[in-house]
């Protein structure tokens, strides 16, 4: 360590400091054990895990979206930054969707009215199972993670990169469909690979594969993000695509390198006033981690749970520092460096004053136990908050500084110690960022309790008379508003588990990690609180803290591979091809009932020839014009005839009937436009008016023809003359 040697003396449990060699540079990661002076050595990346299952984040939350908590049975709403562990479910109601992210390019996306839940999420074997609805796995940069979708009836298995389509019907059916990659599915009759372009349809032991279903807003939604991300990242030089929530660093922020920590990402438009870290969100019990930050910014899932800030006035203010390059080559490596959130904490007195109680608890002997930290923070044996002035507050870590984690391995926690701070200059040597405005937050015990975080109380670094710093577990007994991730603490439209969880019908059948409960978790703090922590003194700080220096990530540019949109199942339109002119859809809608009829309806159109005007020769008054070349058409009043009297037999062609039966298939007739009519009408624009289908066109057109002989067929039929006054209408 070229003669740097770091003394650590751990106050109870386990102490993490960080230490990376980033080009020379050393970051400590150093774990000493409980009451021993160690002399460490740095490790080469950050290594704190006690092999917990790992974390998913929801990314996107639109609409009525609930998390179902494994270890408590309670619906919260979800909200983007929260954290899911397995054995949590996840539910979209109507009009809603969500997307899930196991990294920065593994995800999970939700359509309406779809309930999952989180088997594994594990780096390295991620499972879900879904018992209702529709999802999109998406893989941007190959199968990352082995992920697999598990429902009734198969299992499906990602190969490469791509985006796969899985939905269980409400009868238990599933259909998987690959819209780009290739999966392997795994059924009762074996497995077999299934590549773009079909769908496999699974129901039990039936398998069969059809053409792929048809491209709609859910797909549009995935592509739509699947760009978005990668863009994002495509974009980004400074982080590897793998880290959660990193593709919406560039739209808020700016990159800067920092003497002394490299390059180093600061929100835009930061002010003194507007912005520090950990204080837009709230903490959320989570099993196996204890109190969790939920940060309400667009950013706060990267830069609450990797990486550390510090403060550079010169540089605008705050700046985040991602975590070491090394934790960013691999999925699991991010997720040993995932942490429920990067700060110390500490109790107080009212803006930061004399703790009132403290006395008692610290008048033992150096190293001793007196009093309680449930008496000192005025809980009672119920663990509800009385009359007390006790906050606790606590100050993000700077680069370098130590991790001190409040959770143990498999959802236990370590007892909890205490150190009194007085002097408050002391405080600045060890944690860097107290000594900025807004680098230390406090909220009262009893706020804490009722998960109320709107009301911060920020102190000034001047106003700190007090702080007893905290090891061990956060001695605050969790309730049940402690396990929302908003002040909204009803849900709105609760739901229905479906009941495939509780059945063993899952193709995988893969256990489900069970938690422990929420109420043995309580009784475990309670225990803590209620007992006599351990005073210990400030220990002796390192003569130099080392700041890390990050240097940005190079990664191979992504690609989204490239969906092939297939048209929607519903063959909306078979029965109107046959129609090729829409402006005689009216016709063709009508023409299919009449065909039995001589369809008066449509005779009319047919003499209608809007525009007789072409039958030069009135002389043809035997229908002639029925032939294809209606051009003889002279006489509209045998239309007239055949219109009003369904019983065209006195018409000496009894092709008229066929006009209509011939309506639908425009074939015979030479002009197509007029499928309808043939050749009768070469401009339909005439037949526009199907209003007047009586006769309406009939009468005023054969005015125009100078046979006077017409006449008598108009006084056979006086309808058309009736009609004939409605025509201008």
């Amino acid at each position: 360590m070229g003669g740097l040697r770091v003394i650590l003396i751990e106050v109870q449990f386990f102490v993490m400091h960080i230490h990376v060699k980033i080009s020379g540079v050393l970051l400590t990661s150093v774990i000493a054990f409980t009451g021993v002076i160690a002399h460490a050595t740095p490790a080469s990346a950050q290594t704190y895990n006690y092999g917990n299952a790992g974390v998913a984040d929801i990314s996107v939350a639109n609409g009525n979206v609930i998390i179902v908590r494994g270890d408590s049975g309670a619906q919260v709403a979800a909200v983007v930054n929260a954290p899911l562990v397995p054995g949590d479910y996840i539910a979209t109601g109507s009009g809603s969707n969500a997307e899930v992210q196991f990294d920065g390019i593994s995800m999970l996306r939700l359509a309406n009215n779809t309930q999952v839940r989180f088997v594994n999420l594990s780096p390295n074997s991620r499972e879900v199972q879904l018992a209702a609805g529709t999802v999109d796995l998406a893989e941007l940069q190959g199968a990352d993670g082995s992920p697999q979708i598990d429902t009734p009836s198969l299992t499906v298995r990602p190969n490469q990169s791509g985006d796969y389509r899985v939905t269980v019907l409400g009868n238990g059916e599933t259909l998987v469909t690959v819209r780009s990659g290739a999966a392997t599915i795994e059924t009762a009759n074996g497995s077999q690979t299934l590549a773009p372009g079909s769908t496999l349809v699974a129901h039990g032991s039936s398998i069969s594969v059809q053409n792929a279903i048809g491209f709609d807003s859910f797909d549009q939604f995935n592509v739509s993000r699947d760009q978005a991300l990668v863009s994002a990242y495509n974009s980004n030089p400074y982080l590897s695509p793998q880290l959660a929530g990193s593709s919406n660093l560039a739209n808020y922020g700016q990159w800067q390198n920092v003497p002394g920590y490299g390059y180093a990402w600061s929100p835009n438009n930061q002010s003194q006033t507007n912005f520090a870290p950990y204080q837009n969100g709230q903490w959320v019990w989570e099993p196996g981690y204890g109190y969790t930050w939920v940060d309400n910014t667009p950013t706060g899932y990267t830069t609450s749970h990797y990486g550390t800030w510090f403060n550079n006035p010169n540089y605008g203010g705050w700046l985040w520092q991602p975590p070491a390059s090394q934790t960013q080559n691999s999925s699991t490596s991010l997720a040993s460096a995932w942490l429920p959130a990067v700060v110390s904490f500490f109790l107080s007195g009212n803006n930061g004053g004399a703790l009132g109680g403290l006395g008692n608890l610290l008048s033992g002997n150096n190293g001793g136990s007196v009093g309680s930290l449930e008496s000192l923070l005025g809980l009672g044996n119920s663990g509800s908050a009385t009359t007390s002035n006790a906050n606790i507050g606590w100050i993000p870590l700077a680069p370098g500084e130590q991790y001190q984690p409040w959770y143990g391995q498999n959802s236990t926690y370590p007892a909890t110690s205490v150190t009194n701070v007085s002097n408050i200059t002391n405080l600045y040597s060890y944690y860097n960022n107290a000594q900025y405005y807004r680098g230390v937050t406090m909220v009262p015990v009893s706020a804490w309790r009722n998960g109320n975080f709107k009301r911060l109380v920020v102190v000034q670094p001047h106003q700190l008379k007090q702080v007893v710093l905290i090891r061990g577990a956060v001695p605050i007994v969790p309730t049940t508003e402690n396990l929302h991730y908003t002040s909204v603490i009803t849900v709105k439209h609760p739901l229905v588990l479906s009941r495939t969880f509780a059945a063993p019908r899952f193709a995988a059948k893969a256990p489900v990690m069970t938690r422990t409960s929420f109420k043995t978790q309580q009784a475990l703090i309670q225990t803590i609180a209620s007992a006599h922590p351990k005073v210990v003194p400030l220990p002796p700080h390192p003569t130099k803290i080392v700041h890390p220096i990050y240097r940005p990530v190079a990664h191979a540019p992504i690609h989204v591979p490239s969906i092939v949109k297939h048209p929607p199942h519903a063959v909306v339109t078979p029965n109107p091809t046959p129609h090729p002119t829409p402006k005689h859809t009216p016709h063709a809608a009508v023409a299919p009932k009449p065909t039995p009829h001589p369809t008066p309806k449509h005779t009319p159109h047919v003499v209608v020839t809007p525009k007789p005007t072409p039958h030069p020769t009135p002389k043809h008054p035997s229908h002639a014009a029925a032939t294809p070349k209606p051009t003889p058409h002279p006489t509209p009043k045998h239309t007239p005839h055949a219109a009003v009297t369904p019983k065209a037999t006195p018409h000496p062609t009894p092709k008229h009937t066929p006009h209509a039966a011939v309506t639908p298939k425009a074939t015979p007739h030479p002009t197509p436009k007029h499928t309808p009519h043939a050749a009768v009408a070469p401009k339909p624009t005439p037949h526009p008016p199907p209003k007047h289908t009586p006769h309406a066109a009939v009468a005023p057109k054969p005015t125009p023809h100078p046979t006077p002989k017409h006449t008598p067929h108009a006084a056979k039929t006086p309808k058309p003359t009736v009609t004939s006054t409605q025509i201008p209408a």
